[in-house]
């Protein structure tokens, strides 16, 4: 018979809670489950679908073609936008050999003497690591400053010695200041 009563207790608790259960308010729901926003959680998935989108331009931009970077930027992608502190002229000025595709991000508007976090232009960072001289003298003849210098107060001239593939070419003569 005890047992009979305890489930009949339970029972009536359990009826009681469900009907005077307390009830919180949205606002105090979302804190106690730490439910973002929905707003918070469209804008976090957007930035990282955009992350995503300029992950993939940038790769396309190290070394693709001008063809490649216009399918990648057909889906409305800014290319004028600066990705982790650079601009993509300076990615494809540290590593594309294309002088083509230079040129359509300078058509693009992308401006040439825009710095990255460290001070650096794409005219300092091609002198430093890409391996075609065509890439300096197209930076040059767009209105490259060869005067520019970063934070640690070096220039395109400074950059060059730093990269055994102009040795033995104008390269270095054309960044003397």
């Amino acid at each position: 018979m005890s047992g009979f009563i305890t489930a009949g207790v339970a029972f009536l608790v359990l009826i009681l809670f469900i009907k005077f259960k307390p009830t919180l308010s949205e606002s105090e729901y979302k804190e106690l489950k730490g439910i973002p926003d929905v707003e918070e959680e469209e804008e976090s998935r957007s930035r990282i679908k955009s992350n995503s989108a300029a992950n993939l331009l940038i790769q396309v931009i190290e070394d693709g073609t001008v063809e490649e970077i216009q399918q990648t930027i057909a889906n409305g992608i800014d290319i004028r936008q600066k990705v982790a502190g650079q601009t993509l002229l300076h990615v494809a000025a540290k590593s594309n050999t294309n002088p083509d595709v230079i040129q359509f991000l300078l058509n693009q508007g992308i401006e040439i003497n825009d710095v990255n976090e460290e001070g650096q232009s794409a005219l300092m960072l091609a002198a430093a690591f890409n391996s075609n001289p065509d890439i300096i003298t197209m930076l040059l003849e767009n209105g490259a400053d060869k005067k520019i210098k970063d934070k640690t107060n070096k220039t395109a001239e400074d950059y060059v010695i730093l990269n055994s593939s102009f040795f033995g070419t104008d390269i270095p003569n054309q960044l003397k200041i």
